[in-house]
Formats: structure tokens, C-alpha cells, sequence
């Protein structure tokens, strides 16, 4: 039938997985037409067709009754939606359930080798929405509907109750206003609530708007996901997205980062990443900004309001002549139609772009900083780290003719190759062309190609010469991913725990650990003991006192300030660690059981980075030194803003006791920085942290950290944004007025040396008063702090707080507790409990200095300098700024609950909840003990043997497969017989067996010299048959170099009657080769007592499985009593079995259809 070998190839596959596509419908060839299958078929004729559905049927078995595929209940089922900005699509993915040789799932978009399971409906769902806001809830069911019944047929009809069913918005609904999200959600979450809609399992918080830092997270796991770089050890691969309305950037930087953390957990494996976004730098909202300033800069529309100017403007971004009208809002209010005219000249277009886009770079509070993303903190990327450009990066290059892994300059020299000096009809000309793409128009390629390039290379800092990968605009080079998609859902299952609910969470009975909480004045040396966790349940922490202290010993100085000094450190650490050992020695003496972690606040975080390397360096090798249990380099490290945010948050209401009541949002201000962290009953959109915790708790807290805006260094900030408005350059020009200050009072300060694009200063000493005081000074000092808290800062995604920074608003319902160590001192927040804030702080601030001596004598005058500033300070940025929902009912507090405010607990417990997040009877191999209890397969590569091993294992039924990883062990499998290797490093990965135990050398026979590549899906290889008698190694090879496993394989003679399959090392073979009238086989243990019936038998106590054909050598193990042998029964109960019973008491079979 087929002309030739290609034409059959592609029907052959089709015929492998047509069943999964057929459902109900008839096998025809019009139905292969129209799903675009029958291009390989030359002809499409009928009988290719009924060829094509024939083979398929045959091999893969009978459908159920109402023609759903059948597929084992081990393979478990995903719907994501995609809701955008523009369009909404719907990913159907399909995983194995968790077995002993994977860290986490291997989601696939549909069956692997097939398009994926994909379905996009236009436009975006915010369209739905109409005035009010309200739902049009039938443009809602015409977006939705049409992809859920897409979803539900592709998917056996068991599996659908428990088919979790995700939606997701991304940042064209960031950008919707508070109300219009949740209009929009309580829309969507009616409609997939409604059980008639849909077959899935749906729960209302599963329909959300992504935050920035989980969609870039997701991107990064997807894209690593792909390129297999997860496994440990490898290096993993930055991504770096582009989107019309966002740009997004993730890694895994080599240290922990500083700020705008994510601590992803994908089953036993964590990631410190680094993730951060700008709504700004859009593609597209940055085109609005561009446009704007170009308007306001042009002489020719200056304070103009109205909207009638017509003036030409030049635009260097757009070709050569080309005039665009454009309706351009003002910065100054109103807005112009303005006349672009291109100038086609790339040089000024890159620095325009640049000189906007960094516009924010004196921001910068802890270095390394990205001038493009307003001066926001940006960790190195590890030497030798791969970068993935995504969207619109790939795209834009891709209409410049760059993709795949090019150097960065290569963009650059294309750019101007296609723009500089061209016309509208020469760049369109050479713009390049991608089927089924939508790339960059003539008219805008320009800009973005000049974004694009500055975002990279002057913003990321990304070596010019260096190759990153473009990806293709077809996506060809990100198969089947899904774009985010795909990781949303490995995340989410990876965190699946709900038969588990009620399982202890290791470790059991009386733990203990210590926490060394590191600040700038002196390390915190805290003990902390709890009983057991149980899921569903918080452990009762209690704090033990150490040396005279209930709350905590304070080592001095603080570790920051002798960073660099190893001795100093050194003696330091030995002096908290030995307070800890003597306050524990009546508690416990197991010191190697008690884990001790030290973390750092923004004393660390403040430090240059040579200097936090080198003392984190002196503080780990100290710490491995200690008799406590220090296991992990991370147990060290500074806490990024975000984490100690949400860590001060959690030790607050811990403490207070109502985590799981009426949780307070808290505020703390410290000397040096200002933290806002409380859980939002919508989850939040940016400044997210996903807290995992002790018991299996989850909560999705909103924490941001402002360096710079604590109470003494705002003071000292207010001192520079003064003198700058004052126009004093050097010092000795006069006094300068601070419109803060007690009239009457003066002091000197040392400013440092100031070179920006706004304002220069020489260091010095300058001199600051208070002068008299009036409405006008009251208004000038609140000016000066609304500046300093950014209030009219740019917010790309309301609401926002300070800097425009977003943050959800806190309910009218939720207590709030404000912590500052500045509050200790008398009535220094004395105005948040007034009324009129404003008249409390003028009528405070009028005092002369030397009434507010006497008045407050027993404050020191230092604290009392600050007294007016803080009364304004404090104010504006709770009322203004975080908005609180009451200022006066907000409590002030310099402790918490009697002792100092801290951080400490709230570590503690999200340290704990790492240590087994998942409870272990989820992992089945890791909650097994005997064979199973090696560490060293859990760090080290895994093998396990299938069904032909014939050696019993203690403890377990005969016949069950084995996980091999102990050094110097020797396994016995029968002469002819297969070896069935899983291995969790499959990039790239070759195993072989060598006639050589002491070394990788010679071959056993039956083995192939250059091993043989483990399947990257399946994450197995099949090795043999071995032909001969004999000892042999198992080697492995993950690159160059042979490595020993330190396994051993006695291959023996073997019994017919012992051998699976009568020894044709799989059912694959053994239909093929002796019974093709079968249609699979069945594999029968023993279960436990009461375990029900098998289908065919009746037998009590004994479990029958079976799975699908193509994985005829995959073990899967689920629990104990459910050993899911993957041997291809196609239907259970089948008529006839023919059985061979074993000698070691499993039953096997044939299935006949």
C-alpha cells in the first residue's frame, strides 16, 4: 500500500495512538483528513484508513464502552488554562504518578510524539467584562466552554472526576483595575463551579491571576523542564520574556538571592531562585512611555493640554519617512495628537530607549543593580549559564533574521542591517518570514528590536559576545511545552499531598533546633523546641531560654561588621554555638540531630558582595564545625527582603496566636528598612511568597521589603533629598533649612560625594536647621516625605503603594500591627492614633527644640532630633502609603508579646515545613524502609531491575522489582534476560555493563560497547540480552568519562518456568514472537489481607494490574499494597488467560481479547 518507507513511518505512528483520538467517532479516512493525519498516507485512500485504524486497534487493544481510551489509573490527568491578554487557551498534559526514580512528575501536553493537546479561543477574557464592572456571562461561555469540551474527550472517563482543572490569568489582567479582577473572578469561578459546564474537579482558588514571580517561575521550570537540565548537578538555564505587556526575568542565581526571591520546591529538590518583572517594560506599554516622553520633550507641544496639536515629532525608531498620527497622553496631564516622522537612525533610537528605560538608576540599594528595571536588585548569573529568550525576545529577533543560539551582538548588526537609514519599504524587504508566526511589523520592528537589545544588554548586562538562545518563533526549539503551562502544573502536582492528610511529617516525637538570627548590633542565639508535625496541624514551638535571656542571647558585634575578619567570625560563632550546646545540654545531648541555621537580615543583604561571599564563606565553615547538624549551605545565608517580610509576619501571629483566625497584616519599621507582608484574600499579583509549611499548610502571603525607607536611614535620606532642593553643592555654603526639624535645632552631618543625572554634591560636613515653623513648613516637610516614599511614582499595576510598587489592598476586617524598635521611645507614633494626623503633626513640630528638651528629657537628644521627621514620617507612609484600612487602630509596638521583635520563629517553621513538605508516604520509596533506606540513592543516580530479577527480596513479595544503589551488591537476573535500568540523569545518559568489576573496562557480552542511551521520556534503557555467564558491572556515562555504579549483576541459568515472558524479556517480544493471538499480559502479587478481589479470579487478598503496551519493561511503584506492574493487559476482566505459575509465587499471563 505505502509508495515508500517515510509514507509508512508516518501511518505506523499514527496508528500507535489513533484509538486515543477516535473516541466515539467512526475510523474514516475523511475523519483522518480533517484531523490532519493523513498527510504521510499518499492518497488518504479508504483502505489505507482502515489499514491505518486496524493496526492500531490491533495493537493497542479494545476501547471501553463508551469509547474513552483505557489507560491505567496510574496515569493521572491536567487542564490548564491560559487566560491572556489577548486570547485564551487550554492545555490537556498527562503524567505518571510520582514513582521512586523521579524528584517530581513528567507532565506531557498529550501523548508524547503528537501535537499537543491545545485549544485557543480569542479574544482575551477580560472582554467579558462590561460597565459596572460586570460579566457578560455569554461571551464568557463562548470563551470557555468551547475549551472545556475540547479538554473532557481527550481524557478516560475515570480519570475526569479527578482531572484538576487550572486557570490562570497572566499580565494583561495584572494590569486591570482591583474591582475589575474581582468581577472578573467571581465571573469565572461561578461558571467552572457549575458541575454542568464540566467533568473536572474544580475549587474556586484555582481560578486566579498569576503573580509575576510564579509566571516566571513557571516559564523557568517548563523551559528547564524541556531541556532535561533539572536533575541535580546540572546547570540549569535563565529565561528572560518579553511579553506586550511585562518583561519577566528567572534564574537560579549561585547564591541565594537578596531580594525578589522564590523558593521553588519541586518534590524533593529546591531551587533559591531569583525572579523579578517590570509591567513597564513591556513591549508594548513601554512603546506608550516612549511615545509620551518623545511628545513632552518636543518644543513643538510643550504645555500644551488640549488635543488638537498636530506637530511633527521626530522618531528615530521608525523608518525613514514614515509619518504616524498618534494620540499620545501627556505627563504633564491632557494629551496631543501628535505627527511621528521616522528617522530610521538606530544609534539615537538605542540611546533614547536607553536614556527612558534607565530613567530609575539612582534607586539602587543593593548592588548588583539592572539600570532597566528602576534600579532594582539583579544577582550575577552563574559563569557559563544558558539564557532563553522568550515571546516577543524570539520573535522580534526572529523577524531580524537571529534565532537559536546566537551571539547577543548578532541582534545589534541586524538591526541596523534592516532599520538604519531604511525606508518603509526597504525594511519590509528584508524582514524575514515564519509560518505560523506572529512577528514584529515593518513599522514597529525597529523600536522593538532597539528594546529589545537595550533590555539585554545595558539593562540584564548579558555579554554582547556571548551566544544566548533566541528559540525559534515556531517554537519548534520548545516542543510541546506549553509556554508556562507546563510548569504551573509540574508545580502543582509535584505538591499534591491529599491522600496523605493525615501522615507525620518526619521528624517524629521531641525536636529541637537553633536559630542564629544575624543583625546589625549582634547574632540572636534562639532554641526553639515542638513535638511531632502532623498534617493538618501546627506544631506548639516553645522557645527555650538561653543563658539569662527567655527571648534569645545577643552575641556582639553584629556578624556584618566584621565581615571580612574569618578569626573574628569564627570566635563569634563559637561563642553562640557553645551558649546553645549549654542552654540544650538539659533538654537533649543528641547535638548531631539538632539542625542550626544562621540567617542573615539587611546588615547582610547591605554588604558588598565580595564581602557577603567572604563572610558567608568563614560563617559555613565555622558552623560544620559545631556538634549541631549544619546539613546544607543554605542553612547559612542572608534572607532576602521578601522572606524576612513574610518571616516577621509569620512570627507575629504565631506568637500572637491567630495564624489561622483573623491572621494580622504587619508592618515593621526598622532602622534601615520598612517590610508590609500580610495574607490577601485574593492571591497577589507581584511580591508574592508561596509559604509551604509544618503540617502541610500553604498560604499565599503578599511581603514586600523597602531598604532604605527604615526609620533612621529615611532620616538620613531626607537630609540629601533636602540639600538637593537647596542647591547646595559643597559644603560650607551656608546653612541649609529642613522643613522637619524642631525650629531652633541644628545639626552637622557628613554627607558622601553625589554624581547623578539630576544633582551633583562634593562630600563634606553641612549643616542642618530647623526654622520657624508655619503651614508652609509643615507642607514642605510632607512633601519632602511623599517624596521619599515615591507616592507619585509610576504604578504600572494598581493598587499601589510606596515607589509605585503594587500592593493589594489590605480588608477593612484585617488588625494590623505596626513593629519599630523606634516606638520604644515616648509618643514617638504618638500621631497615628489621632484623628487628624496632619494637625497632630503640625502642632508637634511647631515646638521649639528647647521646649522639646524639657518636655522629653528622659529621651536622648539624638532620638529626639528625629521626633517631627518620624511624626510625618510614620503618617504619611501607613496612611498614604500602605493604606492602612484605620491608622488609629492600628497597634504600635516595639516588642511582640513581651519580647523583642524578631523574625526567628517564622524561619524556624518555613525550615521545617522544607523538610518534607510532601508527607513521605507520598514518595513511595522514600517512606519504605529495608532495601529501599539507602541515602545514597537518594543523591546519587538510581537503577532499579524489572521483571527479570529472580532473586526474592526480604520483606517484599516475591518476584517485586528492586531498587539497586548499595555499594558492592550483587543481584542475580537469568541468563538471555533483559536488564531494565531506570535512571533519573537522562540527559544525554549511556549505561552499559562491563566484564570488569573493578573498573568501566571490556563489555559483557549481549552489551554494546558504547552503552546504550537511556530514553529520555521513559527515563529507562534497556540493556542486554547478556549472553553469557558471568559477573558484571553496571557503568554509566553522563558525558565523557565511564563512572562505576558499584553494582553487580550475577548472571546465571535460569529455569524456564522461573522466567517471565518464557524468556523473551518482555511482552512486547513475546507477542510478537509466540503469541500474537494475545493481546498483552498481566502480572498478579500478593496484596494485603482484605484487599478485595481480582477482576478474573475472585481470589481475596490478591491485586491485578495491567498498563499500556508501548512501556512494556516500566515498573511504577505506588505504595505497599499497590504494585503496578506496566505489562499491557488492554482490557481487565479478559475472557481467557493462559498462566505459568512461578516458583517464587507470582502469577503472570497472557491477555486474550
Amino acid at each position: 500500500i505505502f509508495s515508500d518507507f517515510d509514507s509508512f513511518a508516518s501511518c505506523f505512528s499514527l496508528s500507535l495512538f489513533s484509538p486515543i483520538f477516535f473516541k466515539k467517532k467512526p475510523c474514516t479516512s475523511e475523519l483522518l483528513g480533517a484531523m490532519g493525519f493523513a498527510e504521510g498516507c499518499r492518497g488518504g485512500t479508504m483502505a489505507r484508513a482502515v489499514m491505518v485504524c486496524l493496526v492500531g486497534l490491533a495493537l493497542l487493544g479494545a476501547r471501553g464502552a463508551d469509547g474513552a481510551p483505557l489507560t491505567p489509573f496510574y496515569v493521572s490527568y491536567g487542564v490548564v488554562i491560559d487566560a491572556g491578554a489577548l486570547q485564551t487557551t487550554v492545555y490537556v498534559y498527562e503524567w505518571n504518578t510520582l514513582t521512586s526514580t523521579q524528584a517530581f512528575p513528567k507532565v506531557f501536553p498529550g501523548p508524547v510524539g503528537l501535537p499537543p493537546w491545545t485549544l485557543t479561543t480569542t479574544p482575551g477574557i477580560s472582554s467579558v467584562l462590561t460597565a459596572g464592572p460586570a460579566v457578560d456571562t455569554t461571551t464568557l461561555a463562548s470563551l470557555l466552554q468551547p475549551l472545556l469540551d475540547f479538554a473532557a474527550p481527550k481524557i478516560p472517563t475515570d480519570n475526569l472526576p479527578t482531572t484538576p482543572l487550572y486557570l490562570r490569568g497572566t499580565t494583561g489582567l495584572r494590569r486591570l483595575s482591583a474591582n475589575a479582577t474581582a468581577t472578573l473572578l467571581a465571573g469565572v469561578r461561578t461558571y467552572l463551579l457549575d458541575s454542568t459546564h464540566h467533568p473536572f474537579q474544580f475549587q474556586a482558588g484555582w481560578a486566579s491571576v498569576m503573580a509575576t514571580e510564579q509566571q516566571g517561575v513557571y516559564t523557568w521550570v517548563s523551559v528547564n523542564l524541556v531541556n532535561q537540565t533539572l536533575n541535580p548537578g546540572m546547570s540549569t538555564i535563565a529565561t528572560m520574556d518579553l511579553s506586550s505587556t511585562a518583561l519577566i526575568v528567572t534564574f537560579q542565581p549561585s547564591e541565594a538571592p537578596l531580594y525578589d526571591s522564590f523558593n521553588l520546591q519541586l518534590g524533593p529538590q529546591q531551587f533559591a531562585m531569583y525572579t523579578t518583572g517590570s509591567l513597564s517594560l513591556g513591549a508594548d506599554t513601554f512603546a506608550t512611555l516612549y511615545a509620551q516622553a518623545l511628545v513632552s520633550a518636543s518644543p513643538n507641544v510643550s504645555n500644551r493640554t488640549g488635543g488638537t496639536v498636530r506637530a511633527p515629532v521626530s522618531d528615530p525608531c521608525m523608518p525613514s519617512g514614515l509619518k504616524v498620527l498618534q494620540n499620545v497622553t501627556l505627563s504633564s496631564g491632557g494629551w496631543a495628537v501628535a505627527n511621528f516622522t521616522g528617522t530610521a537612525s538606530v544609534t539615537q533610537c538605542l540611546q533614547l530607549i536607553n536614556d527612558l528605560a534607565v530613567n530609575f538608576s539612582d534607586a539602587c540599594t543593593t548592588s548588583p543593580c539592572s539600570s532597566v528595571l528602576g534600579g532594582r536588585y539583579v544577582p550575577p548569573l552563574r559563569v557559563g549559564m544558558g539564557v532563553r529568550l522568550l515571546s516577543r525576545f524570539t520573535n522580534i529577533a526572529a523577524a531580524l533574521g537571529v534565532n537559536g543560539s546566537k551571539p547577543l551582538s548578532l541582534l545589534r548588526t541586524n538591526l541596523i542591517s534592516v532599520c538604519n537609514g531604511m525606508t518603509l519599504t526597504q525594511v519590509t524587504s528584508k524582514l524575514r518570514t515564519v509560518p505560523n508566526a506572529v512577528l514584529p511589523n515593518a513599522t514597529s520592528v525597529c523600536f522593538q528590536g532597539a528594546l529589545a537589545y537595550v533590555l539585554l544588554a545595558n539593562g540584564m548586562g548579558l555579554n554582547t559576545s556571548a551566544a544566548v538562545d533566541f528559540g525559534t518563533a515556531d517554537n519548534s526549539s520548545l516542543p510541546n511545552a506549553g509556554g508556562w503551562t507546563l510548569g504551573a502544573l509540574t508545580y502543582e502536582v509535584g505538591m499534591w499531598n491529599v491522600p496523605c492528610d493525615t501522615t507525620p511529617v518526619a521528624p517524629t516525637g521531641t525536636s529541637y533546633a537553633a536559630v542564629l538570627e544575624a543583625t546589625a548590633v549582634g547574632t540572636v542565639v534562639h532554641l526553639y523546641q515542638w513535638a511531632a508535625v502532623v498534617a493538618g496541624q501546627w506544631p506548639s514551638f516553645v522557645e527555650l531560654p538561653v543563658g539569662s535571656s527567655s527571648w534569645g542571647l545577643v552575641v556582639t558585634p553584629g556578624l556584618s561588621t566584621i565581615a571580612t575578619n574569618a578569626s573574628a567570625v569564627a570566635l563569634h560563632l563559637s561563642t553562640a554555638v557553645n551558649a546553645a550546646q549549654a542552654a540544650l545540654q538539659s533538654y537533649t545531648t543528641s547535638y548531631s540531630t539538632v539542625p542550626l541555621y544562621l540567617y542573615g537580615d539587611n546588615s547582610f543583604r547591605s554588604l558588598p558582595s565580595a564581602s557577603l561571599a567572604s563572610l558567608l564563606t568563614s560563617v559555613r565553615a565555622a558552623l560544620k564545625q559545631s556538634p549541631f547538624q549544619f546539613s546544607n549551605s543554605s542553612w547559612a545565608r542572608a534572607l532576602s527582603g521578601e522572606e524576612q517580610a513574610a518571616f516577621s509576619w509569620l512570627t507575629a501571629n504565631l506568637q500572637i496566636g491567630n495564624i489561622d483566625t483573623n491572621a494580622s497584616a504587619v508592618v515593621v519599621l526598622s532602622n534601615s528598612s520598612a517590610y508590609v507582608s500580610f495574607a490577601p484574600p485574593e492571591l497577589p499579583t507581584d511580591s508574592f511568597l508561596d509559604l509551604r509549611l509544618p503540617g502541610s499548610r500553604r498560604y499565599f502571603t503578599y511581603a514586600h521589603a523597602y531598604p532604605g525607607l527604615g526609620t533612621d536611614s529615611a532620616f538620613t535620606a531626607s537630609l540629601t533629598l533636602v540639600a538637593i532642593q537647596a542647591n547646595v553643592q559643597a559644603p560650607g555654603v551656608g546653612r541649609i533649612a529642613h522643613p522637619c526639624l524642631f525650629p531652633g535645632y541644628e545639626v552637622s552631618v557628613v554627607l558622601p560625594a553625589l554624581n547623578t543625572s539630576t544633582a551633583t554634591r562634593v562630600p563634606g560636613n553641612y549643616t542642618f536647621y530647623g526654622a520657624t515653623f508655619s503651614t508652609t513648613t509643615l507642607s514642605q516637610c510632607l512633601a519632602v516625605v511623599q517624596n521619599l516614599l515615591g507616592l507619585s511614582q509610576f504604578c504600572a499595576a494598581p493598587p499601589c503603594a510606596l515607589q509605585g510598587v503594587y500592593q493589594p489592598t489590605i480588608p477593612t476586617t484585617t488588625p494590623v500591627l505596626v513593629l519599630s524598635p523606634a516606638a520604644a521611645s515616648r509618643d514617638s507614633f504618638s500621631c497615628l492614633a489621632s484623628s487628624t494626623p496632619t494637625d497632630c503633626v503640625g502642632q508637634l513640630c511647631q515646638s521649639n527644640w528647647f521646649t522639646g528638651l524639657g518636655q522629653y528629657a528622659d529621651i536622648p537628644s539624638a532620638t529626639l532630633a528625629q521626633y517631627c521627621f518620624l511624626q510625618a514620617y510614620a503618617t504619611t507612609l501607613l496612611g498614604s502609603g500602605v493604606a492602612l484600612p484605620s491608622v488609629t487602630s492600628a497597634t504600635v509596638s516595639s516588642s511582640l508579646t513581651g519580647g523583642p521583635i524578631s523574625w526567628a520563629l517564622g524561619a524556624l517553621a518555613y525550615s521545617v515545613g522544607l523538610w518534607n513538605p510532601i508527607p513521605a508516604s507520598c514518595y513511595s520509596v522514600l517512606s519504605q524502609t529495608g532495601p529501599f533506606d539507602d541515602p545514597s540513592i537518594r543523591t546519587s543516580t538510581w537503577f532499579r531491575v524489572s521483571l527479570g530479577e529472580t532473586t526474592p527480596v526480604p520483606g517484599l513479595p516475591p518476584g517485586y522489582p528492586i531498587l539497586i544503589g548499595t555499594p558492592n551488591a550483587t543481584k542475580t537476573v537469568a541468563l538471555g534476560g533483559f536488564l531494565v535500568i531506570s535512571a533519573q540523569a537522562t540527559g544525554g545518559m549511556m549505561v552499559k555493563l562491563s566484564s570488569r568489576f573493578q573498573d568501566c573496562l571490556g563489555v559483557a557480552p549481549g552489551s554494546p560497547e558504547s552503552g546504550t542511551a537511556v530514553d529520555s521520556v521513559r527515563m529507562s534503557v534497556d540493556v542486554g540480552p547478556v549472553t553469557a555467564l558471568g559477573s558484571y558491572h553496571i557503568c554509566y556515562k553522563r558525558r565523557v568519562v565511564w563512572e562505576q555504579s558499584g553494582v553487580v549483576f550475577s548472571v546465571q541459568s535460569a529455569v524456564a518456568s522461573d522466567q517471565l515472558f518464557y524468556g523473551a524479556g518482555s511482552c512486547t517480544s513475546l507477542l510478537a514472537t509466540a503469541h500474537p493471538e494475545a493481546c498483552g499480559c498481566y502480572y498478579q502479587v500478593p496484596g494485603p489481607e482484605g484487599a478485595g478481589a481480582t477482576p478474573s479470579t475472585g481470589t481475596p487478598g490478591t491485586l491485578t494490574f495491567s498498563a499500556e503496551l508501548s512501556t512494556p519493561a516500566h515498573v511504577l511503584l505506588r505504595s505497599v499494597q499497590a504494585h503496578i506492574v506496566n505489562q499491557g493487559c488492554c482490557v481487565l476482566p479478559t475472557p481467557t488467560r493462559s498462566r505459568n505459575l512461578m516458583t517464587n509465587g507470582a502469577i503472570w499471563g497472557l491477555c486474550a481479547r
